[in-house]
């Protein structure tokens, strides 16, 4: 019984750690700083039965499945932006304009878009607030566009130490300067 026993966790034990590999891969970008004869080590050190070891090395063989999870996760994170969107016509009832209003806004670039479903134009709605446009948006979208709109939200809506911990829609929303946001938003669009 002990041995069934001990076989029973050794073959848990397995699935544990095939499964924490797993994790490891699905979170790896399309590279790997890991070079073979590492991960060879890595894995003969793992504690992992062969079968579990080769499964381990073939998906660590294959980028191209790193990169389609990779844009897989990326995919998701677009949709989520678009998800938390506005199209023009429900912008233009937020703020009580006409759509060419909210058009003209678009193509003077006061407002930063998102590439909905079938070419259809969204607009993040964090640039909106109950009230209007988010105070002081005209001076942070200068910097902002062109760049990534999922990278944009998340820059947006983090916590932000500048801030006093305060997100940028908050800091703004609640009539916070601009200036020390303008300086967020620019050392971003350094990089």
């Amino acid at each position: 019984m002990l041995v069934e026993d001990g076989a029973t966790l050794e073959a848990s034990l397995n699935e544990e750690l095939s499964a924490a590999f797993a994790t490891i891969l699905a979170s790896t970008p399309d590279y790997s700083s890991v070079p073979q004869d590492d991960l060879d080590v890595m894995v003969a050190e793992s504690g992992l039965d062969a079968a579990s070891q080769s499964q381990v090395r073939a998906s660590w063989a294959e980028p191209k499945k790193l990169a389609l999870a990779q844009q897989a996760r990326d995919a998701e994170s677009l949709a989520m932006t678009a998800r938390a969107a506005l199209t023009i016509a429900e912008a233009a009832d937020r703020e009580g304009v006409s759509r060419s209003t909210v058009s003209r806004r678009i193509q003077r670039r006061e407002l930063l878009t998102v590439a909905g479903a079938r070419g259809r134009v969204l607009l993040p709605l964090w640039q909106f607030t109950q009230k209007g446009p988010l105070p002081g948006l005209e001076e942070i979208i200068p910097s902002l566009l062109g760049a990534d709109p999922v990278g944009v939200t998340n820059l947006v809506a983090a916590p932000q130490e500048l801030l006093g911990g305060a997100s940028i829609v908050a800091w703004l929303t609640d009539g916070g300067d601009v200036t020390p946001v303008r300086d967020i938003v620019e050392a971003e669009a350094r990089w």
